[in-house]
Protein backbone atom coordinates (compact mmCIF):
# COMPACT_ATOMS: atom_id res chain seq x y z
CA UNK A 1 0.00 0.00 0.00
CA UNK A 2 1.33 3.55 -0.87
CA UNK A 3 0.97 6.42 1.21
CA UNK A 4 -1.89 8.01 -0.54
CA UNK A 5 -3.57 4.75 0.52
CA UNK A 6 -3.36 3.45 -3.31
CA UNK A 7 -2.28 -0.34 -3.65
CA UNK A 8 0.29 -1.65 -6.13
CA UNK A 9 -0.68 -5.47 -6.81
CA UNK A 10 2.36 -7.87 -7.74
CA UNK A 11 1.69 -11.50 -9.23
CA UNK A 12 4.12 -13.99 -7.80
CA UNK A 13 4.94 -17.82 -7.07
CA UNK A 14 5.23 -19.04 -10.90
CA UNK A 15 7.80 -21.74 -8.95
CA UNK A 16 5.26 -24.74 -10.04
CA UNK A 17 3.58 -22.87 -13.55
CA UNK A 18 4.65 -24.32 -16.75
CA UNK A 19 3.74 -23.40 -20.38
CA UNK A 20 1.44 -25.53 -22.28
CA UNK A 21 2.15 -26.00 -26.10
CA UNK A 22 -0.79 -25.59 -27.83
CA UNK A 23 -3.70 -27.76 -27.51
CA UNK A 24 -1.76 -29.60 -24.66
CA UNK A 25 -3.15 -30.52 -21.08
CA UNK A 26 -1.98 -31.34 -17.95
CA UNK A 27 -3.02 -33.39 -14.85
CA UNK A 28 -0.87 -31.89 -11.63
CA UNK A 29 -3.09 -30.37 -9.39
CA UNK A 30 -1.37 -27.12 -8.03
CA UNK A 31 -2.77 -23.76 -7.35
CA UNK A 32 -4.30 -21.71 -4.38
CA UNK A 33 -7.46 -22.90 -3.45
CA UNK A 34 -9.50 -19.70 -3.95
CA UNK A 35 -8.39 -19.29 -7.27
CA UNK A 36 -9.25 -22.86 -8.38
CA UNK A 37 -11.17 -23.43 -11.59
CA UNK A 38 -14.07 -25.37 -10.36
CA UNK A 39 -12.97 -28.66 -12.54
CA UNK A 40 -9.90 -28.28 -10.68
CA UNK A 41 -11.62 -27.96 -7.49
CA UNK A 42 -13.74 -30.65 -7.31
CA UNK A 43 -11.05 -33.13 -8.28
CA UNK A 44 -8.69 -31.21 -5.71
CA UNK A 45 -11.29 -31.59 -2.19
CA UNK A 46 -13.78 -34.30 -3.49
CA UNK A 47 -11.40 -37.08 -5.17
CA UNK A 48 -13.41 -36.15 -9.06
CA UNK A 49 -12.42 -38.92 -11.62
CA UNK A 50 -9.20 -38.62 -13.00
CA UNK A 51 -9.12 -35.79 -15.57
CA UNK A 52 -6.99 -33.72 -18.13
CA UNK A 53 -7.15 -30.14 -17.81
CA UNK A 54 -6.37 -27.50 -20.55
CA UNK A 55 -5.14 -23.74 -20.15
CA UNK A 56 -8.15 -22.12 -20.01
CA UNK A 57 -8.51 -23.18 -16.54
CA UNK A 58 -6.27 -19.85 -15.91
CA UNK A 59 -9.16 -18.11 -17.21
CA UNK A 60 -11.81 -18.91 -13.86
CA UNK A 61 -8.39 -17.75 -11.83
CA UNK A 62 -7.67 -14.25 -13.98
CA UNK A 63 -11.41 -13.84 -13.38
CA UNK A 64 -10.99 -14.01 -9.71
CA UNK A 65 -7.51 -11.95 -9.85
CA UNK A 66 -9.58 -9.13 -11.57
CA UNK A 67 -12.48 -9.66 -8.71
CA UNK A 68 -9.85 -8.95 -6.16
CA UNK A 69 -8.23 -6.30 -7.81
CA UNK A 70 -11.52 -4.03 -7.96
CA UNK A 71 -12.75 -5.06 -4.78
CA UNK A 72 -9.78 -6.22 -2.24
CA UNK A 73 -11.80 -9.18 -1.64
CA UNK A 74 -12.22 -12.58 -2.81
CA UNK A 75 -15.17 -12.91 -4.42
CA UNK A 76 -16.58 -16.49 -3.13
CA UNK A 77 -16.12 -16.38 0.70
CA UNK A 78 -17.82 -19.43 2.32
CA UNK A 79 -17.00 -21.64 5.34
CA UNK A 80 -16.79 -24.93 4.05
CA UNK A 81 -15.71 -26.69 0.93
CA UNK A 82 -19.20 -28.32 -0.03
CA UNK A 83 -20.90 -24.85 -0.33
CA UNK A 84 -18.49 -24.26 -2.70
CA UNK A 85 -19.92 -26.83 -5.14
CA UNK A 86 -23.50 -25.22 -4.48
CA UNK A 87 -21.83 -22.15 -6.06
CA UNK A 88 -20.61 -24.07 -8.84
CA UNK A 89 -23.93 -25.70 -9.62
CA UNK A 90 -25.65 -22.12 -9.16
CA UNK A 91 -23.44 -20.60 -11.21
CA UNK A 92 -23.99 -22.98 -14.30
CA UNK A 93 -27.90 -22.20 -13.93
CA UNK A 94 -27.65 -18.49 -13.66
CA UNK A 95 -25.13 -16.77 -15.51
CA UNK A 96 -23.63 -13.77 -14.75
CA UNK A 97 -22.73 -14.20 -11.26
CA UNK A 98 -19.43 -12.90 -10.44
CA UNK A 99 -19.53 -13.58 -6.45
CA UNK A 100 -21.18 -15.53 -3.52
CA UNK A 101 -20.61 -14.88 -0.02
CA UNK A 102 -21.81 -16.88 2.96
CA UNK A 103 -22.85 -14.54 5.96
CA UNK A 104 -22.37 -17.27 8.56
CA UNK A 105 -21.28 -21.06 8.95
CA UNK A 106 -23.91 -22.92 7.27
CA UNK A 107 -25.76 -19.96 6.74
CA UNK A 108 -27.53 -18.58 3.73
CA UNK A 109 -25.40 -17.77 0.37
CA UNK A 110 -25.77 -14.53 -1.23
CA UNK A 111 -25.39 -14.41 -4.90
CA UNK A 112 -24.18 -11.33 -6.68
CA UNK A 113 -24.42 -9.90 -10.33
CA UNK A 114 -22.27 -6.70 -9.60
CA UNK A 115 -19.15 -5.33 -7.86
CA UNK A 116 -20.06 -3.84 -4.36
CA UNK A 117 -20.35 -0.54 -3.70
CA UNK A 118 -17.47 -0.60 -1.60
CA UNK A 119 -15.24 -1.12 -5.07
CA UNK A 120 -13.65 2.37 -5.43
CA UNK A 121 -13.69 1.56 -9.01
CA UNK A 122 -15.71 4.16 -11.16
CA UNK A 123 -19.33 3.34 -12.43
CA UNK A 124 -17.81 3.43 -15.87
CA UNK A 125 -14.95 1.31 -14.87
CA UNK A 126 -17.43 -1.45 -13.55
CA UNK A 127 -19.40 -1.28 -16.52
CA UNK A 128 -16.56 -2.45 -19.09
CA UNK A 129 -15.02 -4.66 -15.94
CA UNK A 130 -18.35 -6.57 -14.38
CA UNK A 131 -19.28 -8.17 -18.05
CA UNK A 132 -15.23 -9.51 -18.13
CA UNK A 133 -15.52 -11.33 -14.86
CA UNK A 134 -18.85 -12.60 -15.68
CA UNK A 135 -17.40 -13.94 -19.10
CA UNK A 136 -14.39 -15.25 -17.58
CA UNK A 137 -16.53 -17.33 -14.90
CA UNK A 138 -18.31 -19.48 -17.59
CA UNK A 139 -16.97 -22.63 -16.85
CA UNK A 140 -19.39 -25.82 -18.21
CA UNK A 141 -20.12 -24.78 -21.55
CA UNK A 142 -17.79 -25.67 -24.42
CA UNK A 143 -19.36 -23.42 -26.65
CA UNK A 144 -19.57 -20.38 -24.55
CA UNK A 145 -16.41 -20.46 -22.20
CA UNK A 146 -13.78 -18.32 -22.63
CA UNK A 147 -10.70 -18.71 -24.59
CA UNK A 148 -7.53 -16.73 -24.05
CA UNK A 149 -8.05 -15.39 -27.65
CA UNK A 150 -11.44 -14.03 -26.51
CA UNK A 151 -10.27 -12.34 -23.01
CA UNK A 152 -7.52 -10.74 -25.56
CA UNK A 153 -10.06 -9.18 -27.67
CA UNK A 154 -12.00 -8.02 -24.85
CA UNK A 155 -9.29 -6.44 -22.39
CA UNK A 156 -7.87 -4.61 -25.93
CA UNK A 157 -11.57 -3.32 -26.03
CA UNK A 158 -11.41 -1.95 -22.79
CA UNK A 159 -8.01 -0.39 -22.87
CA UNK A 160 -8.94 1.72 -26.44
CA UNK A 161 -12.22 2.60 -25.09
CA UNK A 162 -12.34 6.57 -25.00
CA UNK A 163 -12.42 8.05 -21.68
CA UNK A 164 -14.46 11.42 -21.46
CA UNK A 165 -14.53 12.91 -18.23
CA UNK A 166 -17.88 14.17 -17.34
CA UNK A 167 -18.36 16.95 -14.69
CA UNK A 168 -21.92 16.71 -13.15
CA UNK A 169 -22.30 20.44 -12.33
CA UNK A 170 -25.51 20.24 -9.93
CA UNK A 171 -24.16 16.99 -7.47
CA UNK A 172 -20.37 18.58 -8.13
CA UNK A 173 -19.01 14.85 -9.19
CA UNK A 174 -16.77 13.92 -11.55
CA UNK A 175 -18.07 10.85 -13.94
CA UNK A 176 -15.58 8.92 -15.72
CA UNK A 177 -17.80 7.90 -19.32
CA UNK A 178 -15.64 5.29 -21.12
CA UNK A 179 -17.41 5.16 -24.82
CA UNK A 180 -16.16 1.65 -26.78
CA UNK A 181 -14.70 2.00 -30.39
CA UNK A 182 -17.88 0.39 -31.84
CA UNK A 183 -20.41 2.67 -29.10
CA UNK A 184 -21.58 6.46 -30.65
CA UNK A 185 -23.00 8.96 -29.07
CA UNK A 186 -26.24 8.00 -28.71
CA UNK A 187 -24.61 5.38 -26.22
CA UNK A 188 -22.47 8.12 -24.69
CA UNK A 189 -26.27 9.68 -23.67
CA UNK A 190 -27.08 6.71 -22.60
CA UNK A 191 -24.06 6.17 -19.95
CA UNK A 192 -24.81 9.51 -19.02
CA UNK A 193 -28.59 8.57 -18.35
CA UNK A 194 -27.62 6.03 -16.27
CA UNK A 195 -25.21 6.97 -13.84
CA UNK A 196 -26.44 10.50 -13.51
CA UNK A 197 -30.42 9.20 -13.81
CA UNK A 198 -30.71 12.40 -15.80
CA UNK A 199 -33.32 11.67 -18.95
CA UNK A 200 -31.58 12.55 -22.49
CA UNK A 201 -33.60 15.34 -23.20
CA UNK A 202 -32.94 16.92 -20.01
CA UNK A 203 -29.00 17.09 -20.45
CA UNK A 204 -27.37 19.50 -21.77
CA UNK A 205 -23.83 20.18 -21.58
CA UNK A 206 -20.89 22.71 -22.03
CA UNK A 207 -17.89 21.52 -24.12
CA UNK A 208 -14.80 23.75 -25.04
CA UNK A 209 -16.56 26.85 -24.31
CA UNK A 210 -19.71 25.84 -26.63
CA UNK A 211 -23.71 25.15 -25.44
CA UNK A 212 -24.15 21.36 -26.72
CA UNK A 213 -27.82 20.28 -26.48
CA UNK A 214 -27.12 16.21 -28.23
CA UNK A 215 -23.62 15.41 -28.95
CA UNK A 216 -23.48 13.56 -32.47
CA UNK A 217 -20.89 11.03 -34.04
CA UNK A 218 -19.15 14.03 -35.27
CA UNK A 219 -18.39 16.61 -32.37
CA UNK A 220 -18.54 13.15 -29.77
CA UNK A 221 -15.78 15.18 -26.83
CA UNK A 222 -12.00 12.91 -27.59
CA UNK A 223 -10.76 10.68 -25.12
CA UNK A 224 -9.37 12.58 -22.32
CA UNK A 225 -11.60 15.87 -22.58
CA UNK A 226 -13.93 17.17 -20.24
CA UNK A 227 -17.68 18.22 -20.48
CA UNK A 228 -20.10 20.05 -18.12
CA UNK A 229 -23.33 18.36 -17.15
CA UNK A 230 -26.57 20.75 -16.54
CA UNK A 231 -29.56 18.99 -16.04
CA UNK A 232 -32.56 21.19 -17.64
CA UNK A 233 -34.72 20.03 -15.20
CA UNK A 234 -32.96 21.24 -12.09
CA UNK A 235 -31.38 24.34 -10.46
CA UNK A 236 -30.24 23.05 -7.20
CA UNK A 237 -26.50 22.35 -6.85
CA UNK A 238 -25.42 20.31 -3.76
CA UNK A 239 -21.76 18.66 -3.39
CA UNK A 240 -22.52 14.79 -3.34
CA UNK A 241 -19.24 12.45 -2.09
CA UNK A 242 -19.49 9.08 -0.80
CA UNK A 243 -16.53 9.63 1.84
CA UNK A 244 -17.27 8.76 5.15
CA UNK A 245 -16.15 11.39 7.56
CA UNK A 246 -14.20 9.77 10.06
CA UNK A 247 -13.77 13.16 13.01
CA UNK A 248 -14.82 11.28 15.83
CA UNK A 249 -12.56 8.72 14.84
CA UNK A 250 -9.48 10.84 15.12
CA UNK A 251 -10.65 13.48 17.48
CA UNK A 252 -10.09 11.52 20.51
CA UNK A 253 -7.04 9.37 19.19
CA UNK A 254 -4.37 10.91 21.39
CA UNK A 255 -5.75 9.74 24.39
CA UNK A 256 -6.64 6.42 23.51
CA UNK A 257 -3.04 6.07 22.14
CA UNK A 258 -0.67 7.00 24.79
CA UNK A 259 -2.92 5.07 27.72
CA UNK A 260 -3.68 1.57 25.00
CA UNK A 261 -1.66 -0.93 24.94
CA UNK A 262 -2.68 -1.57 21.60
CA UNK A 263 -1.08 0.93 20.12
CA UNK A 264 0.00 -1.06 16.96
CA UNK A 265 -3.82 -1.79 15.79
CA UNK A 266 -4.71 2.25 16.81
CA UNK A 267 -2.09 3.14 14.58
CA UNK A 268 -3.03 1.20 11.54
CA UNK A 269 -6.81 2.17 12.15
CA UNK A 270 -5.66 5.53 12.31
CA UNK A 271 -3.82 5.33 8.94
CA UNK A 272 -6.47 4.15 7.23
CA UNK A 273 -8.90 7.31 8.62
CA UNK A 274 -6.50 9.63 7.54
CA UNK A 275 -6.92 8.36 3.70
CA UNK A 276 -9.78 8.62 4.17
CA UNK A 277 -9.19 12.75 4.91
CA UNK A 278 -6.92 12.93 2.21
CA UNK A 279 -9.36 11.51 -0.03
CA UNK A 280 -11.99 13.91 1.41
CA UNK A 281 -9.63 16.67 0.81
CA UNK A 282 -8.62 15.25 -2.71
CA UNK A 283 -12.60 15.57 -3.68
CA UNK A 284 -12.36 19.66 -2.41
CA UNK A 285 -9.69 20.35 -4.44
CA UNK A 286 -11.36 18.14 -7.91
CA UNK A 287 -14.81 20.56 -7.19
CA UNK A 288 -13.06 23.66 -6.69
CA UNK A 289 -10.96 23.12 -9.78
CA UNK A 290 -13.36 21.93 -12.18
CA UNK A 291 -15.87 24.69 -11.00
CA UNK A 292 -13.72 27.36 -11.95
CA UNK A 293 -13.28 25.37 -15.53
CA UNK A 294 -16.85 25.35 -15.66
CA UNK A 295 -17.19 29.19 -15.02
CA UNK A 296 -14.42 29.89 -17.51
CA UNK A 297 -16.11 27.75 -19.91
CA UNK A 298 -19.82 29.58 -19.88
CA UNK A 299 -18.21 33.36 -19.42
CA UNK A 300 -16.12 32.38 -23.06
CA UNK A 301 -19.35 31.15 -24.21
CA UNK A 302 -21.35 33.91 -22.91
CA UNK A 303 -19.00 36.67 -24.70
CA UNK A 304 -19.04 34.61 -28.05
CA UNK A 305 -23.12 34.46 -27.87
CA UNK A 306 -23.22 38.19 -27.29
CA UNK A 307 -20.99 39.21 -29.54
CA UNK A 308 -23.12 36.85 -32.03
CA UNK A 309 -26.27 38.50 -31.01
CA UNK A 310 -25.25 42.00 -31.04
CA UNK A 311 -24.01 41.90 -35.01
CA UNK A 312 -27.27 40.00 -35.78
CA UNK A 313 -28.96 42.92 -34.58
CA UNK A 314 -26.78 45.37 -36.16
CA UNK A 315 -27.72 43.51 -39.56
CA UNK A 316 -31.64 43.60 -38.56
CA UNK A 317 -31.21 47.17 -38.51
CA UNK A 318 -29.26 47.89 -40.77
CA UNK A 319 -32.03 45.69 -43.48
CA UNK A 320 -35.08 48.15 -41.68
CA UNK A 321 -33.00 50.89 -42.73
CA UNK A 322 -32.68 49.32 -46.33
CA UNK A 323 -35.93 49.39 -46.67
CA UNK A 324 -36.45 53.37 -46.60
CA UNK A 325 -35.90 52.95 -50.13
CA UNK A 326 -39.05 50.36 -50.85
CA UNK A 327 -40.84 53.20 -48.14
CA UNK A 328 -40.32 56.40 -50.53
CA UNK A 329 -40.75 54.34 -53.96
CA UNK A 330 -44.58 53.25 -52.36
CA UNK A 331 -44.85 56.91 -51.49
CA UNK A 332 -44.15 57.95 -55.01
CA UNK A 333 -46.88 55.38 -56.26
CA UNK A 334 -49.42 56.01 -53.59
CA UNK A 335 -49.98 59.61 -54.79
CA UNK A 336 -50.20 58.65 -58.26
CA UNK A 337 -52.32 56.06 -57.65
CA UNK A 338 -54.18 58.42 -55.15
CA UNK A 339 -54.25 55.75 -52.21
CA UNK A 340 -53.90 55.56 -48.43
CA UNK A 341 -53.49 52.24 -47.38
CA UNK A 342 -50.09 52.74 -46.07
CA UNK A 343 -50.89 52.37 -42.21
CA UNK A 344 -48.87 49.47 -41.77
CA UNK A 345 -45.67 51.22 -42.28
CA UNK A 346 -46.78 53.85 -39.27
CA UNK A 347 -46.85 50.40 -37.61
CA UNK A 348 -43.84 48.57 -38.03
CA UNK A 349 -41.60 52.08 -37.30
CA UNK A 350 -43.60 52.00 -34.05
CA UNK A 351 -42.77 48.15 -33.99
CA UNK A 352 -39.04 48.62 -34.89
CA UNK A 353 -38.81 51.53 -31.70
CA UNK A 354 -40.00 49.62 -29.31
CA UNK A 355 -38.02 46.40 -30.69
CA UNK A 356 -34.92 48.57 -30.10
CA UNK A 357 -35.66 49.88 -26.63
CA UNK A 358 -36.63 46.15 -25.82
CA UNK A 359 -33.24 44.97 -26.87
CA UNK A 360 -31.18 48.05 -25.63
CA UNK A 361 -32.69 47.36 -22.22
CA UNK A 362 -31.47 43.28 -22.37
CA UNK A 363 -27.90 44.35 -23.31
CA UNK A 364 -28.02 46.35 -20.59
CA UNK A 365 -29.08 43.94 -18.06
CA UNK A 366 -26.74 41.20 -19.73
CA UNK A 367 -23.70 43.72 -19.39
CA UNK A 368 -24.45 43.87 -15.38
CA UNK A 369 -24.22 40.45 -14.46
CA UNK A 370 -21.59 38.67 -12.76
CA UNK A 371 -19.89 36.04 -14.81
CA UNK A 372 -15.93 36.56 -14.19
CA UNK A 373 -16.80 35.86 -10.30
CA UNK A 374 -13.58 35.59 -8.49
CA UNK A 375 -13.73 32.14 -7.27
CA UNK A 376 -10.30 31.66 -6.06
CA UNK A 377 -10.82 30.18 -2.73
CA UNK A 378 -8.38 28.45 -0.10
CA UNK A 379 -9.08 24.91 -1.24
CA UNK A 380 -5.37 24.94 -2.26
CA UNK A 381 -3.37 21.81 -3.60
CA UNK A 382 -0.70 22.84 -1.12
CA UNK A 383 -2.67 21.52 2.10
CA UNK A 384 -2.34 17.83 -0.10
CA UNK A 385 1.03 18.31 -0.35
CA UNK A 386 1.51 19.02 3.34
CA UNK A 387 -0.85 15.28 4.26
CA UNK A 388 0.77 13.38 1.81
CA UNK A 389 4.18 14.32 3.65
CA UNK A 390 2.29 13.45 6.95
CA UNK A 391 0.87 10.51 5.80
CA UNK A 392 4.58 9.29 4.54
CA UNK A 393 5.73 9.98 7.87
CA UNK A 394 2.62 7.94 9.49
CA UNK A 395 3.30 4.91 7.33
CA UNK A 396 7.12 4.91 8.61
CA UNK A 397 6.08 5.49 11.99
CA UNK A 398 3.83 2.80 11.85
CA UNK A 399 6.54 -0.05 10.24
CA UNK A 400 9.04 1.17 13.21
CA UNK A 401 5.83 0.01 15.96
CA UNK A 402 5.45 -3.32 14.36
CA UNK A 403 9.39 -3.96 14.46
CA UNK A 404 10.02 -6.65 17.49
CA UNK A 405 13.34 -4.99 18.43
CA UNK A 406 12.83 -1.60 19.34
CA UNK A 407 14.36 0.23 22.54
CA UNK A 408 11.34 1.76 24.36
CA UNK A 409 13.05 5.51 23.73
CA UNK A 410 12.45 5.39 20.21
CA UNK A 411 9.07 3.68 20.73
CA UNK A 412 7.88 6.16 22.77
CA UNK A 413 9.27 8.61 20.35
CA UNK A 414 7.69 7.59 17.61
CA UNK A 415 4.47 7.21 19.31
CA UNK A 416 4.54 10.61 20.19
CA UNK A 417 5.19 11.56 16.38
CA UNK A 418 2.10 9.81 15.44
CA UNK A 419 0.19 11.68 17.39
CA UNK A 420 1.80 14.86 15.87
CA UNK A 421 0.90 13.56 12.35
CA UNK A 422 -2.93 13.12 13.14
CA UNK A 423 -2.66 16.30 14.91
CA UNK A 424 -1.32 17.91 11.74
CA UNK A 425 -4.05 16.09 8.89
CA UNK A 426 -7.19 16.30 11.16
CA UNK A 427 -6.15 20.20 11.69
CA UNK A 428 -5.67 21.04 7.53
CA UNK A 429 -8.68 19.07 7.03
CA UNK A 430 -11.25 20.53 9.97
CA UNK A 431 -9.90 24.28 10.05
CA UNK A 432 -8.69 24.73 6.94
CA UNK A 433 -10.05 22.71 3.86
CA UNK A 434 -13.43 22.12 5.33
CA UNK A 435 -14.09 26.03 6.41
CA UNK A 436 -12.89 27.31 3.41
CA UNK A 437 -15.17 24.69 1.25
CA UNK A 438 -18.05 25.77 2.68
CA UNK A 439 -17.87 29.21 1.97
CA UNK A 440 -17.06 28.30 -1.76
CA UNK A 441 -19.86 26.37 -2.12
CA UNK A 442 -22.00 28.28 -0.58
CA UNK A 443 -20.70 31.33 -3.16
CA UNK A 444 -21.03 28.93 -5.83
CA UNK A 445 -24.33 28.24 -5.77
CA UNK A 446 -25.43 31.75 -4.77
CA UNK A 447 -23.72 32.06 -8.56
CA UNK A 448 -25.30 29.84 -10.16
CA UNK A 449 -28.87 30.09 -8.66
CA UNK A 450 -28.53 34.08 -9.33
CA UNK A 451 -25.96 35.19 -11.97
CA UNK A 452 -25.61 32.22 -14.40
CA UNK A 453 -29.75 31.42 -14.66
CA UNK A 454 -30.32 34.74 -15.50
CA UNK A 455 -27.84 35.48 -17.56
CA UNK A 456 -28.96 32.36 -19.72
CA UNK A 457 -32.68 33.49 -19.12
CA UNK A 458 -31.55 36.76 -20.90
CA UNK A 459 -29.44 35.06 -23.73
CA UNK A 460 -32.71 33.32 -24.31
CA UNK A 461 -35.11 36.73 -24.29
CA UNK A 462 -32.45 38.65 -26.64
CA UNK A 463 -32.48 35.55 -28.96
CA UNK A 464 -36.77 35.45 -28.97
CA UNK A 465 -36.74 39.67 -29.28
CA UNK A 466 -34.41 38.81 -32.68
CA UNK A 467 -36.21 35.76 -34.23
CA UNK A 468 -39.61 37.68 -33.92
CA UNK A 469 -38.10 40.96 -35.24
CA UNK A 470 -36.84 39.01 -38.03
CA UNK A 471 -39.69 37.75 -39.05
CA UNK A 472 -41.75 40.47 -38.44
CA UNK A 473 -39.53 42.26 -41.03
CA UNK A 474 -39.29 39.71 -43.41
CA UNK A 475 -43.27 40.52 -43.37
CA UNK A 476 -43.26 44.08 -43.67
CA UNK A 477 -41.05 43.79 -46.79
CA UNK A 478 -43.32 41.43 -48.49
CA UNK A 479 -46.53 44.07 -47.25
CA UNK A 480 -44.55 46.69 -49.22
CA UNK A 481 -44.03 45.00 -52.35
CA UNK A 482 -47.77 43.71 -51.93
CA UNK A 483 -49.16 47.04 -51.45
CA UNK A 484 -46.70 48.55 -54.49
CA UNK A 485 -47.84 45.95 -56.61
CA UNK A 486 -51.45 46.74 -56.12
CA UNK A 487 -50.91 50.46 -56.67
CA UNK A 488 -49.03 49.51 -60.11
CA UNK A 489 -52.07 47.80 -61.16
CA UNK A 490 -54.54 50.80 -60.26
CA UNK A 491 -52.01 53.36 -62.08
CA UNK A 492 -51.70 51.23 -65.14
CA UNK A 493 -55.55 50.24 -65.21
CA UNK A 494 -56.11 54.09 -64.82
CA UNK A 495 -54.32 55.32 -67.89
CA UNK A 496 -52.80 57.77 -66.41
CA UNK A 497 -49.45 59.90 -67.92
CA UNK A 498 -47.45 57.84 -69.77
CA UNK A 499 -44.66 59.85 -69.26
CA UNK A 500 -45.78 59.45 -65.49
CA UNK A 501 -46.10 55.82 -65.87
CA UNK A 502 -42.85 55.30 -67.44
CA UNK A 503 -41.08 56.61 -65.06
CA UNK A 504 -42.48 55.36 -62.10
CA UNK A 505 -42.13 51.94 -63.47
CA UNK A 506 -38.05 52.79 -64.66
CA UNK A 507 -37.35 53.72 -60.65
CA UNK A 508 -39.31 50.17 -59.92
CA UNK A 509 -36.82 48.33 -62.24
CA UNK A 510 -33.90 50.27 -61.08
CA UNK A 511 -35.10 49.62 -57.31
CA UNK A 512 -35.20 46.14 -57.72
CA UNK A 513 -31.95 46.10 -59.73
CA UNK A 514 -30.36 47.85 -56.39
CA UNK A 515 -32.26 45.33 -54.75
CA UNK A 516 -29.69 42.17 -55.48
CA UNK A 517 -27.28 43.84 -52.87
CA UNK A 518 -29.81 44.33 -50.21
CA UNK A 519 -31.20 40.67 -50.83
CA UNK A 520 -27.31 39.53 -50.64
CA UNK A 521 -27.36 41.03 -47.13
CA UNK A 522 -30.67 39.33 -46.19
CA UNK A 523 -29.38 35.90 -46.99
CA UNK A 524 -26.11 36.27 -45.34
CA UNK A 525 -28.16 37.45 -41.91
CA UNK A 526 -30.72 34.34 -42.56
CA UNK A 527 -27.61 32.47 -42.33
CA UNK A 528 -26.17 33.63 -39.31
CA UNK A 529 -29.75 33.71 -37.17
CA UNK A 530 -30.32 30.14 -38.91
CA UNK A 531 -27.07 29.13 -36.69
CA UNK A 532 -28.69 30.23 -33.52
CA UNK A 533 -32.22 29.44 -34.25
CA UNK A 534 -31.95 25.76 -32.80
CA UNK A 535 -30.43 26.83 -29.67
CA UNK A 536 -33.06 29.43 -29.09
CA UNK A 537 -35.97 27.06 -28.20
CA UNK A 538 -33.73 24.74 -25.94
CA UNK A 539 -32.30 27.56 -24.00
CA UNK A 540 -35.94 29.16 -23.80
CA UNK A 541 -37.73 25.59 -22.43
CA UNK A 542 -34.59 25.72 -19.52
CA UNK A 543 -35.42 26.14 -16.30
CA UNK A 544 -33.13 28.30 -14.75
Amino acid sequence: MLDDGSTIYKLGDFGTARELPEGQNFTSLHGTEPYLHPHMYKACFFRDADQQFGANTDLWSIGVTLYHIATGLLPFRVYDRSTMLTIFSEMKRNEGIISAVQDRNSGRVDFLKELPETSRLSFGLKRLVTPMIAGLFIHDDHWRQWTFTRYYEEVQRVVSARLIHVFHVHKLQLLKVYVKSDENSADFHSFIREQTEIDYKDQIFFHKSKLVVTFNDNNLPCDGECVFLLNRGSNDLEPSSNIPLVYENLSNFKTKFMSSGQDIQLAYFACRDLVMCKRLMEYQCMVCKYFRCFVQDFCEYSKEELKELRKIYQQLLEKYANTDTYVKILDKIRRVSQTNNVCFIKIFEKFTESFALEVDKVLDNLVKFTTETDFNNKCSDSYLKTVEKELTDMKNLYKNLTRVKMNKQHYDRDKIKIVHCVHTILMILTDKMEPHFEIFVNMIKNWYKCDFSDHLRYLGVLKKHLNHYKKSLDKFERDIEVESDKNMELILNSQKSVICEQKLIATLRRHKAESVDINSLIEENKRLTAQMSDLTLHLHEMKY
